[in-house]
């Protein structure tokens, strides 16, 4: 009898050396998964960087070939060369415009900030497609020269867009509205 209790004692301390090997490789693999978690939200964070980035200084470069032609519309008086110029000018503002890069910033920016365009929507259901990429530029803490290049529009119209959303939010200040947006 004691020899089986001595035998039991040592298989039940085996039994927790095992368990204790399988948890604190549990507690590995959890720590190893999070890492991994960690690396690829960092990564999709340095992707929305980047694409923000590269729409910004293709819009720059956009505007700084329409302020261009209308330097040349105004040098030149030829109507017909003025005519071709607006073509040109409407050509670059709809390409700043343009609702594909915006899709493709949403994703990038969903994986990043998951469920911010939800939260907000569920809080404040009166916001417009619009509204949702000044706060998401917001939520990233773009300028608003940073926000009116990527928008192709003037910081003023970004200014007056936030301010409109900020009364929309019923946030008193700008400061507030910034802060919320940055701590969703």
């Amino acid at each position: 009898m004691i020899a089986q209790q001595k035998e039991m004692i040592q298989q039940n301390e085996l039994l927790n050396e095992t368990r204790t090997a399988l948890s604190n490789s549990e507690i590995q693999h959890l720590e190893f998964k999070k890492n991994q978690v960690q690396l690829e939200l960092e990564l999709r964070s340095k992707q929305l960087t980047t694409h923000t980035l590269n729409i910004v200084q293709k819009n720059q470069f956009l505007l700084q070939l329409s302020q261009y032609l209308d330097e040349l519309v105004q040098k030149h008086d030829q109507p017909d060369l003025s005519a071709e110029i607006n073509k040109l000018k409407h050509q670059i503002q709809q390409n700043i415009r343009t609702d594909e890069k915006w899709k493709e910033f949403g994703l990038y920016f969903e994986q990043v900030h998951s469920n911010f365009y939800a939260k907000l929507k569920l809080s404040f259901p009166n916001l417009t497609a619009n509204d949702l990429k000044h706060c998401a530029l917001v939520k990233l803490n773009l300028s608003l020269e940073e926000s009116a290049a990527l928008m192709g529009v003037s910081a003023d119209s970004v200014r007056v867009s936030r301010y409109r959303i900020q009364k929309k939010m019923k946030l008193s200040s700008q400061a507030t509205f910034n802060r919320y947006l940055l701590q969703l």
